[in-house]
């Protein structure tokens, strides 16, 4: 549902610049969030299911988080106490978030001053649409930035990729302790790879992993 017009905020950026400089600032903590969500991603199955994280990096963004909810309910033993909520709720207001990152991200930056019955309505730069529908006249903007709007996006995506980092990090400190134990972590994950890829069969898939289940339990050499 397109969003209903609304006056513009009478005060708006004392240049060009600086809301170049917010616009951009936005826009790349927007894409290191995307980074994060990759992450995660990756410390939960980039190392036994490559091919999702090859889908991921392709997909739309609903998409995207999809394949993430997906793993997270495969992985679920790899997470602790409140993980997975934290997660979903930053996925929730991340997926909030991108409407007005799209409005950052397709507007244009504007100098507007304008009076109506002598009295000011608007006054300095302001971020608005791009192929705007109907007129260009104040008020019929169907949404608007001014530096206040985008540093309020900015601290509220900053919280949730916030979020999504932690709960990553803890999770691959938690796994690099489990490494610890075990001298070849990558190389159970390559055999449990080729056995269900079927290039091993029958006694010789199951001696290829009792073998690295005997080197972790310091039975081989």
């Amino acid at each position: 549902m397109a969003k209903a017009a609304k006056p513009l905020t009478e005060q708006g950026a004392g240049s060009a610049v600086e809301m170049y400089v917010l616009i951009g600032s936005a826009l790349s903590w927007w894409e290191t969030s995307e980074q994060n969500l990759a992450s995660l991603l990756r410390q939960l199955c980039g190392r036994v299911e490559r091919l999702a994280m090859e889908t991921f990096q392709i997909a739309p963004r609903a998409a995207r988080y999809k394949i993430l909810q997906s793993a997270m309910k495969q992985y679920a033993h790899l997470f602790e106490g409140d993980e997975i909520e934290r997660v979903n709720a930053a996925l929730k207001n991340l997926n909030r978030l991108a409407e007005v990152r799209n409005e950052i991200a397709h507007g244009f930056v504007s100098e507007i001053n304008a009076q109506v019955d002598e009295k000011k309505v608007a006054s300095g730069c302001y971020l608005v649409p791009a192929f705007q529908e109907g007129s260009y006249a104040i008020g019929d903007y169907k949404y608007h930035h001014v530096p206040l709007t985008i540093a309020a996006f900015i601290e509220d995506l900053r919280k949730w990729r916030a979020e999504i980092m932690e709960v990553t990090v803890s999770i691959a400190m938690r796994e690099q302790a489990k490494d610890q134990h075990f001298p070849w972590p990558y190389s159970l994950e390559e055999t449990a790879r080729n056995v269900a890829a079927r290039k091993f069969h029958g006694r010789e898939a199951l001696a290829q992993l009792q073998s690295l289940i005997d080197l972790s339990n310091g039975e081989g050499t």
